[in-house]
């Protein structure tokens, strides 16, 4: 089951450079597809609201280009939990990223403190 996040007091900073996921268990060159057949891209954003930040690996369908430090708004972020050959975690999607224009992303230093674990 994929549970929706509100992420309306929530900001978004590119973390990392998007990258293809590779596909569970096959060659390196197979990248993971969605219904569409577009390639699946996974990146890390700092999520910050008020004085917690938190950082969490999105996953998105579609070409992405964005920089690391670049402010982004995402679309229709889910959490969905996983269990595979005894390793389990909580996997983000988002149905699109965007820019966010007309406004400076806050300075934050990733290295200092998170929110709850």
């Amino acid at each position: 089951m994929r549970l929706p996040i509100r992420t309306d007091d929530l900001e978004f900073i590119v973390a990392t450079p998007p990258k293809p996921v590779p596909a569970f268990g096959e060659a390196p060159a197979h990248m993971s597809r969605d219904r569409d057949d577009c390639t699946i891209y996974a990146f890390n954003v700092l999520a910050t609201s008020g004085t917690d930040a938190d950082v969490l690996s999105v996953q998105v369908a579609g070409q992405i280009d964005f920089a690391v430090g670049e402010a982004v708004r995402l679309r229709v972020l889910t959490a969905e939990c996983w269990d595979m050959e005894g390793r389990s975690g909580v996997a983000f999607r988002a149905e699109g990223v965007e820019r966010v224009t007309g406004r400076e992303a806050p300075k934050v230093d990733p290295t200092q403190g998170t929110g709850p674990r």
